[in-house]
């Protein structure tokens, strides 16, 4: 048994042990896909109406690395590249912003 168990490792245990959660799981990333996910800028926009219309094209830092934490653990419990590959185009674009590129 390691030392240290990351927090992602308990989620992805949990989920994997939680009936349905894979398939929670399946429908948070279609609506995270569909309606957050901006392919072009890779990484989210947050301010929606409710019928879906962007009010604004905000993409804040925060929200957005608290999704990649989000992503990685999905990843641990699924192995599904997907999850990894969006993490880490949103940890690129917020160190593209802070080095000024």
């Amino acid at each position: 048994m390691p030392d240290q168990v990351s927090p992602g490792q308990v989620d992805a245990a949990s989920l994997r042990n939680r009936q349905n959660g894979l398939r929670l799981l399946a429908d948070v990333t279609d609506v995270i896909s569909t309606r957050f996910w901006d392919d072009d800028y890779g990484a989210v926009s947050e301010e929606y109406s409710r019928s879906w219309a962007k009010i604004t094209t905000y993409r804040g830092q925060n929200s957005n690395m608290h999704l990649t934490e989000a992503l990685m653990a999905a990843f641990e419990a699924t192995r599904e590249a997907t999850y990894l590959d969006k993490a880490k185009r949103i940890a690129q674009r917020s160190e593209e912003r802070r080095v000024g590129k």
